[in-house]
């Protein structure tokens, strides 16, 4: 194999990224406090209220009406396959670890050597939570151990939770790479306002090498005449992981965009977001089979105007979109996507093809009492079929056509675009 080829991490003037849209303002997002908010018409805190008796018993104690994750893993909507790493340099190469969490290898042109290769939210820990007794818990295990992994170049954060900020995790691929022949720098980035705390966990990385930035902020990793570009855009969520730091750091998607003289080609990572708000008014009741509100009643609706405007503007090859943990949509749907507005995200980007995440993976509060595990995947295919968009479970290794599809897959499983 030949010597490995030294990434570089490079700035690119603003005129090279993908501008931002003229409304809402650039700085929109950021309080006077130092904080940050939504600054669309399609966020809306929830109308709904729940008391303390109900939250007690229906999160706490569970509610008898919620069904529970089957015990025989075969008898669950997303099995686990051992992922491989092996598959030809062309394309982009996207491997479900469960969740949000994504490892990424972009296209090589320099034979015998890996492309740039990065993981996006990872998270190995058993439990999404700050202690490792309660919270939020993995029912489906990740495809493998982070020693199975290929050397990774780049780590891409969404946000400050748990479930997509994982610092066991984090710790742990630094120590696998240190003793790495090829040991080189992992670069960490994240949205504006988490450098401090990853400087405070993870300073053995080196603060030149995390790097922070702001929505429609960018910089690029080259390799010889590679390029990858890697830009923040907004996302409809929040932030925080205590008591006190709710919203004191930005929350974000991403946007990679690689080039080289022999192909170019773009991803998108919602992370985790919303894309409109609905209320309580318009809601199904709370175990219905179907949370689906009907066209008629979510018409009119302001939805996320992101997508729509990265969709006239980029030309995206693969979106990664959430999916899950959407129901009570009352209380969710300003800050997590239903699948029906996941397809109508589809939609907005023009995606040539959409792998579904966020789902599948992790079971605990709210979703746990009034999201059976099947529902994400069904109301999916329900959504799919009313806007004619095709639709399938991708097999390992499976190239997509490309032509506007919405897929879903195996936790472990590798798509390639």
């Amino acid at each position: 194999m030949s010597s490995v080829t030294a990434i570089q991490l490079v700035s690119v003037p603003a005129s090279v990224l993908l501008p931002p849209p003229s409304s809402p303002p650039m700085k929109a997002h950021h309080a006077p406090d130092g904080s940050f908010v939504n600054p669309w018409e399609s966020f809306k805190k929830s109308e709904r209220t729940v008391g303390f008796k109900d939250f007690f018993t229906g999160i706490v104690l569970g509610n008898p009406n919620a069904k529970p994750v089957p015990d025989d893993p075969k008898d669950r909507p997303v099995q686990v396959v051992k992922p491989v790493f092996d598959h030809p340099p062309d394309g982009i190469k996207a491997t479900w670890i469960g969740h949000a969490s994504w490892l990424v290898e972009f296209p090589s042109s320099i034979e015998g050597q890996r492309g740039i290769t990065i993981l996006l939210d990872p998270v190995w820990s058993e439990r999404t939570s700050p202690v490792s007794f309660a919270g939020p818990k993995r029912y489906s295990p990740t495809p493998c151990g982070i020693d199975d992994l290929p050397f990774i170049d780049a780590v891409v954060i969404s946000h400050s939770h748990y479930d997509h900020l994982d610092i066991h995790t984090l710790k742990a691929l630094q120590a696998k790479q240190a003793k790495d022949k090829d040991s080189r720098p992992i670069r960490l980035f994240v949205p504006l306002g988490n450098k401090k705390w990853a400087v405070s966990n993870l300073g053995s990385l080196g603060a030149e090498n995390i790097i922070e930035l702001d929505w429609w902020e960018g910089t690029s990793l080259t390799r010889g005449d590679e390029i990858l570009k890697i830009q923040c855009t907004p996302a409809q969520h929040f932030s925080g992981r205590t008591l006190t730091d709710r919203n004191y750091s930005l929350w974000a998607s991403w946007l990679f965009t690689f080039s080289s003289p022999s192909e170019k080609k773009t991803l998108f990572f919602a992370g985790d977001t919303g894309y409109r708000a609905v209320p309580a008014s318009i809601c199904k009741p709370d175990f219905a089979e179907s949370p689906y509100p009907g066209k008629e009643a979510l018409q009119g609706l302001p939805c996320n105007p992101t997508f729509g405007w990265i969709g006239k503007n980029a030309q995206v090859d693969l979106a990664l979109l959430p999916v899950g943990l959407f129901n009570l949509i009352a209380w969710q749907s300003q800050i997590h996507a239903a699948p029906w507005d996941s397809v109508d995200m589809h939609k907005d980007l023009r995606a040539k093809s959409s792998v579904a995440m966020h789902y599948g993976t992790v079971r605990g509060g709210i979703s746990a009492t009034y999201e059976p595990i099947d529902m994400p995947l069904r109301e999916l295919r329900a959504a799919c079929e009313r806007e004619g968009i095709p639709h399938s479970k991708a097999k390992p290794n499976e190239r997509l056509d490309g032509k506007g599809e919405f897929i879903y897959c195996d936790i472990g499983v590798t798509i390639l675009a």
